[in-house]
């Protein structure tokens, strides 16, 4: 290989290496000073950060709104305006007010809750409500439930559910939860976010990008040594001459 190849070869690689040098310096740096910089104590709510390690819902909020309240589904979770409810919720189709009483409806069973948000029981097969529950209303004084296409009322005592004839129940709708409330109910669901002394040190392995990103850095590596020996062969080439030159001039 003659020095003009060389010396190009070296300047190429070095111009692709840099952007990785930089990154790996200041991420290298950043980590070495963790306790200096609180990285640790630090977290990131970005949600397109955290989209990409994966933290988000499964599925979109689900929310119904009735009495001046709305209650939001996230997965699993359950909330009252921007409060966690202490239940685990499944495929929720509807809350309806009753009595002083919400009564939410998931898809096997009915959880009630007072006005204040305070969680009173589940009611599932057991206690007679059936499966594969569509939707929920009332109707007068009494809830009523769409379960596999046969419509049920029941008094709040829940203790006898008997057929509806189909006439003009007030179902349950979804709803839209506002802006602010929504932002309030993610930070909820996502709680602190991630650490920044974790982000930085994915950064730096590449591992922020999953098995891509490390095999980038991998190969950012092969282009480090690369550059080294190029720059060395090239020193070595330029000596080389500069002493044919040197005897030349003799």
């Amino acid at each position: 290989m003659n020095l003009k190849l060389l010396l190009s070869s070296h300047k190429v690689i070095g111009m692709i290496a840099t952007f990785f040098i930089i990154m790996l310096s200041v991420t290298g740096i950043l980590l070495l000073h963790t306790q200096d910089l609180k990285l640790e104590d630090t977290y990131i709510e970005n949600r397109g950060l955290l989209a990409i390690y994966d933290i988000e819902p499964a599925d979109d909020p689900v929310t119904y709104f009735t009495n001046g309240h709305y209650f939001t589904q996230i997965d699993n979770h359950l909330y009252m305006n921007d409060v966690e409810l202490d239940l685990i919720a499944d495929n929720l189709i509807g809350v309806i007010y009753l009595e002083d009483f919400f009564i939410v409806g998931l898809q096997a069973s009915l959880i009630l809750v007072t006005a204040q948000g305070e969680f009173v029981e589940t009611l599932n097969q057991a206690h007679g409500i059936p499966e594969g529950i569509t939707s929920i209303g009332k109707f007068n004084d009494n809830i009523v439930i769409n379960a596999n296409g046969v419509l049920l009322s029941s008094d709040l005592e829940l203790g006898r559910w008997q057929s509806q004839s189909p006439v003009e129940q007030n179902w349950s709708e979804k709803a839209n939860l506002p802006d602010d409330m929504l932002d309030k109910v993610m930070r909820l669901y996502l709680g602190e976010g991630l650490p920044l002394e974790r982000v930085i040190q994915d950064i730096h392995s590449g591992r922020i990008f999953g098995t891509v990103g490390v095999v980038i850095v991998d190969l950012a590596v092969i282009l480090f040594l690369a550059l080294s020996i190029t720059g060395w062969l090239s020193w070595f080439k330029k000596r080389e001459l500069q002493k044919l030159i040197d005897s030349e001039d003799e």
